[in-house]
């Protein structure tokens, strides 16, 4: 299972909460929101935008990833374990820090 193919689909899976979490992170600083509790439904919710454009850049990462893959299987089988605690480390901050 060391197919570029496949191996660009993890890093793909591993980098969308790092990508969510990032942009939730850096949209509460720079660009606040109304309270979720005080908005009952948006048109312009924040959540899908973000779920999406992480999706996005979660597909342009797992490309990379193949891209690369195809060259140095092992050293992106090896950097996916931290890449996924380092994704798990941001969405874990960013629900502390910004709910």
């Amino acid at each position: 299972m060391r197919t570029p193919a496949v191996l660009g689909a993890l890093g793909a899976l591993v980098f969308a909460p790092t990508a969510y979490a990032t942009l939730r992170l850096a949209s509460a600083r720079l660009f606040p929101e109304p309270r979720p509790e005080e908005v009952l439904w948006s048109l312009h919710s924040g959540f899908v935008w973000r779920a999406l454009t992480a999706a996005y850049v979660a597909a342009l990462v797992g490309a990379a990833v193949a891209f690369v893959a195809r060259h140095y299987p092992d050293t992106v089988i090896r950097a996916l374990v931290p890449g996924a605690i380092v994704g798990a480390a941001l969405l874990l901050a960013q629900g502390l820090l910004v709910p």
